[in-house]
């Protein structure tokens, strides 16, 4: 497409392409800044570039671009500048944090080379100040990330709730199927908790139980998982764990629990605060997760009838049956 310009004079060429670059580069409501394609110092900057960088305690001209970038974006961004300045196509942009004295600013940045008067060739940058942008969704991240967590952890302790044990437990069972691991569950049961409720009130019960589930995640391992079931009682998931390794860590747990100095311990009937345990394992003690968990219940149940303050696996109950749990 042509125009006739006024002296009569044709140009050929888009509206765009006879515009003057200067013009567009100062009247640019975000930051745009000039720099040299190698070391990324700053040629020129349009007004709302300097404004960017008016609190910075140094002079802008001159200076490489990325000497107001924090350390830990400085090397994202030099990386990506190497690759706008080695490319003819714009690039997609990219954040940085920058540092001016006191302040700190997100700018996304993007990038690529423009072709001057005399051949001369730069990298454009245009600035964002998205700041205020990032802030808020960083608030709705963490937002979410608190209530995803929330929706899979037992208010009270603290630990997993059962909701998350059960999920954690389908997915390990596939991870032993397919690899040929065991596995082991832990079931924990309070002994005589009515009765320290009754004595000492709720408020004290709740301490008990969040005394408990401390020491539980404590001596747990890294790799376990251990939950809050409800009331009471307490589950661990130990993956890659069978009946002898899953017997020493519910010892552990047990007698640590038995020698806590919980207020009130004394006139429990044992002389202690005390939990019994069960303990059930795949593939040994069942083929379904819901098998070995019902198994470790029942294991419970044996310690119960025994005495309660001890471990019992459910390996050496004399035959699997469905039992109702002592009180």
């Amino acid at each position: 497409m042509a125009f006739e310009l006024l002296n009569g004079e044709v140009v050929g060429g888009t509206l765009s392409q006879i515009a003057a670059y200067s013009d567009l580069f100062h009247k640019m409501i975000d930051g745009v800044f000039l720099v040299e394609r190698k070391n990324f110092r700053i040629l020129e900057c349009n007004r709302a570039g300097l404004e960017l960088l008016t609190s910075a305690p140094q002079p802008v001209v001159g200076k490489p671009i990325l000497s107001w970038v924090v350390e830990r974006d400085r090397i994202t961004l030099e990386k990506y500048l190497k690759g706008a300045s080695q490319s003819n196509e714009a690039q997609q942009p990219v954040d940085a944090l920058f540092l001016m004295g006191s302040k700190k600013v997100f700018l996304e940045i993007s990038a690529c080379n423009l072709k001057l008067a005399r051949n001369i060739e730069v990298l454009q940058l245009v600035a964002k100040d998205v700041t205020a942008i990032r802030q808020a969704q960083r608030s709705l991240e963490e937002l979410t990330l608190k209530l995803e967590k929330a929706s899979v952890t037992d208010e009270m302790t603290g630990l997993s709730n059962f909701r998350r044990f059960q999920a954690q437990l389908e997915k390990e069972h596939v991870r032993a199927l397919r690899y040929k691991h065991p596995y082991a569950i832990l079931f924990c049961d309070v002994d005589h908790f009515k009765k320290y409720n009754d004595q000492n009130g709720h408020p004290e019960g709740d301490e008990v139980l969040r005394g408990t589930a401390k020491i539980i995640e404590k001596h747990s391992r890294t790799t376990d998982l251990a939950a809050r079931y409800g009331g009471e009682e307490f589950v661990v998931l130990c993956p890659n764990t069978d009946t002898q390794t899953a017997y020493a860590l519910a010892e552990r747990i047990r007698i640590a629990i038995a020698n806590e100095a919980f207020t009130h311990r004394e006139k429990q009937p044992l002389g202690c605060v005390s939990v019994s345990i069960g303990i059930a394992s795949f593939p040994s003690d069942g083929e379904k997760p819901s098998e070995i968990l019902e198994r470790a219940d029942q294991a419970l149940y044996q310690s119960k009838t025994e005495g309660r303050n001890r471990t019992t696996c459910f390996g050496q109950l004399p035959k699997a049956r469905l039992s109702k749990k002592a009180a």
